[in-house]
């Protein structure tokens, strides 16, 4: 009897281990989809409220996104946070169309968020893609831009995407929104969402590790590389480098100058 409850109780450790398996191979594998924007959530119009993603909608008065940057009227009055936040002021709702969860435009301006980008010409703007998807970057005939700023010293008609978050033209290449200090744009590869190298450096993130040796540089699969010489891995909490297991601190130097200089 003993034994019989025994394997009983071993089957059902054994079944919920499975099923636990597959429930975090079902999360890690399936993408997170939002809901669509609604008119209960921007306060619109409902009978002539249209979703047109997850983060833009108009009615017949208004074009609302769901994402918003506060504005100098915000920041001295707080309630108009919850008031105004949702609504694009200004915007054309005729003619007000999404180009992704971000961008959008209409007959006369182009928008970011809720925020109005004054710089971009609105007969010429568009996403820059790769392979059918945007990777973050948007240019019109002056500018390249990633997010709702302006790229500098960048050379808009050969500025093409070359994965996500990260682009490049004859002269420079960009990490999210980023440049990357001497990178080489003609021998730049991309190696995961991490690591990069070219023929001289190789790359975490905008960041060239001192030492590493491109022409052994590998990356894998999840969180970490090596060459010849070092292995590098990358804390899951922090995103910090390490390199051979001892946290780089020139990594922290450059990323706190970085943030300074935002």
């Amino acid at each position: 009897m003993q034994f019989t409850a025994l394997r009983i109780i071993i089957i059902i450790v054994v079944l919920a281990c499975c099923l636990a398996v597959y429930a975090g191979y079902r999360y890690l594998t399936t993408p997170w989809v939002a809901p669509q924007i609604t008119a209960a959530d921007m306060r619109a119009d409902p009978e002539t409220f249209v979703a047109l993603n997850e983060n833009y909608g108009k009615d017949k008065t208004h074009a609302y996104s769901r994402s918003f940057f506060p504005t100098e009227a915000m920041s001295r009055d707080p309630n108009l946070i919850f008031r105004m936040s949702h609504i694009i002021e200004g915007a054309d709702p005729a003619t007000f169309t999404a180009l992704n969860t971000m961008y959008a435009k209409d007959k006369l301006h182009v928008y970011y968020a809720n925020t109005l980008m004054p710089e971009a010409d609105v007969g010429t703007f568009d996403l820059v893609r790769l392979e059918g998807l945007d990777g973050g970057y948007a240019k019109d005939k002056t500018h390249v831009y990633c997010n709702f700023k302006p790229l500098q010293n960048v050379d808009v008609t050969s500025f093409r995407l070359v994965s996500f978050g990260v682009g490049k033209d004859l002269k420079s290449v960009w990490y999210r929104c980023r440049a990357v200090p001497n990178a080489d744009p003609n021998t730049f590869t991309v190696l995961n969402i991490e690591f990069e190298k070219d023929g001289q450096r190789a790359y975490y993130q905008d960041f060239a590790i001192p030492g590493a040796d491109p022409n052994t540089f590998k990356a894998k699969i999840f969180r970490g590389a090596s060459d010849k010489n070092h292995s590098y891995s990358i804390n899951f909490e922090s995103g910090a480098l390490s390199v051979d297991g001892k946290p780089s601190e020139e990594w922290w130097t450059y990323t706190q100058a970085s943030w300074a200089n935002k």
